[in-house]
């Protein structure tokens, strides 16, 4: 007979409270760009429908934890990230783990656009396209619209849905990347500075999205 010690007793129960009550849990995050170490010991737990704030001066480390999140520290040469992060109770570390898939469930918006150089429309119906989200041509379109409305961006768009992504000013990319981001319905979204470029108006509908999302 098998007998755990007081200290893996409390340990295992701690990682079942967690699976039970919290989104996403990081644990013990630490990450490296070669030799120099950017993220010293992280713990951040996320419940399910709220929106968590990461808070401080620039240089600190924000982003550099956000892109843990969905492993986005992948495509840089030289990162490594160790600790614990879990997505449901899943280790998204794991090696068995489908990158794609996750970040099509924890979606991301940087702080600076980076649109699609393809048109309007194909930057919102790509993700939905390619993850089966989407049976008919007519299901495509009420997907990219319904985003576009989302983001506070299809009055503006809606009469040249053909042009390039990339010709609309910086305020409008940034949302047409959060139309694209949303267009796939992830879990949870990670947001860099999203506002940063955005003025006072466009901000205003970026926040009532994240409250529409927060509730659903």
């Amino acid at each position: 007979m098998n007998m755990m010690t007081e200290a893996q007793v409390e340990k295992a129960v701690d990682k079942q409270m967690s699976e039970t009550h919290f989104k996403m849990v990081g644990k013990d995050v630490s990450v490296h760009y070669g030799e120099k170490r950017a993220l010293y010991d992280v713990n951040l737990n996320v419940r399910k429908n709220t929106v968590t704030a990461l808070i401080g001066p620039s240089g600190c480390g924000k982003s550099t934890f956000l892109r843990t999140l969905n492993r986005m520290n992948d495509t840089i040469d030289g990162c490594r990230v160790s600790g614990n992060i879990t997505l449901d109770g899943m280790d998204i570390y794991d090696p068995s783990i489908d990158v794609v898939e996750l970040r099509a469930r924890v979606g991301m918006v940087f702080q600076k656009p980076n649109p699609f150089p393809k048109s309007i429309y194909e930057n919102i119906a790509y993700g939905p396209r390619i993850h089966g989200l989407a049976r008919s041509k007519a299901d495509l379109d009420q997907v990219v619209a319904s985003a576009l409305q989302r983001a506070g961006l299809w009055n503006e768009v809606k009469d040249r849905l053909q042009e390039s992504g990339t010709g609309l000013s910086g305020g409008q990319q940034q949302r047409l990347c959060i139309a694209r981001a949303v267009a796939v319905s992830p879990e949870d979204i990670l947001m860099d500075e999203p506002c940063s470029a955005l003025d006072p108006i466009a901000t205003a509908k970026v926040e009532e999205l994240i409250h529409e999302l927060r509730e659903n």
